[in-house]
């Protein structure tokens, strides 16, 4: 209940444990500036957060940690330091670790982890294209195709990427995502992935990487 006063305006709240208080505003704009800025800071909190179309399987771009986890109640998750998640599975055959990144609390990046055993590295080429293929019946042939290999005739694609000298890439541009496949390495271990991300919150999480930067100097 609100009524008009000459000392101000005055307002009777319920607060919990003391009852019925009257609230007097002696200046009447001070009231509402409040007022105001109390519909603009409920419309922020409780404005609706866009969620795509898009994303990796349930888990769309947009959504909340809380709403991905919902998308997969078989799994168990994991949480990262960082605020990331991840859940174990398989994916053609192979073991892998799916990574869930957030930007302002929304997904924006998807990475599959795939954990090949074995300790012959030319399995990798192989699973790449196995990978690739089924990523090509799904979302046809690849906007871009990199492949970086030695000019030596003597030393395999294999051994080029695990010695970080090679590499291969697909990479597909849909209408709000963008899909990485790709096979790179180091010191002689290899490291394939698929990552899928959100573009327009690529372009929030770069301008977030900035104002840190800006921040730390």
């Amino acid at each position: 209940m609100r009524q008009s006063l000459r000392e101000g305006v005055v307002f009777f709240v319920h607060r919990k444990g003391e009852g019925v208080v009257k609230i007097i505003f002696r200046d009447v704009i001070g009231f509402i500036v409040v007022v105001l800025l109390t519909i603009l800071i409920s419309k922020d909190v409780f404005a609706e957060v866009k969620i795509s179309k898009e994303g990796y399987k349930d888990a769309k771009w947009g959504m909340s940690k809380e709403q991905v986890r919902e998308a997969f109640p078989e799994m168990i998750f994991i949480e990262a330091e960082d605020g990331s998640i991840c859940f174990r599975s398989r994916i053609a055959a192979e073991e892998v670790q799916v990574g869930f990144s957030f930007i302002n609390s929304k997904l924006f990046r998807v990475i599959i982890l795939f954990e090949v055993n074995t300790t012959n590295n030319e399995k990798y080429i192989g699973k790449f294209k196995d990978i690739e293929e089924l990523l090509i019946k799904k979302y046809g042939e690849p906007d871009n195709r990199i492949r970086r290999v030695s000019e030596n005739e003597y030393i395999s694609d294999a051994i080029a990427i695990s010695t970080g000298e090679g590499g291969y890439f697909d990479r597909w541009e849909l209408e709000e995502s963008q899909i990485t496949l790709g096979l790179s390495g180091d010191n002689f271990t290899l490291n394939l992935i698929i990552m899928y991300g959100s573009k327009d919150l690529a372009k929030e999480q770069a301008e977030k990487k900035k104002e840190k930067s800006l921040n730390d100097l």
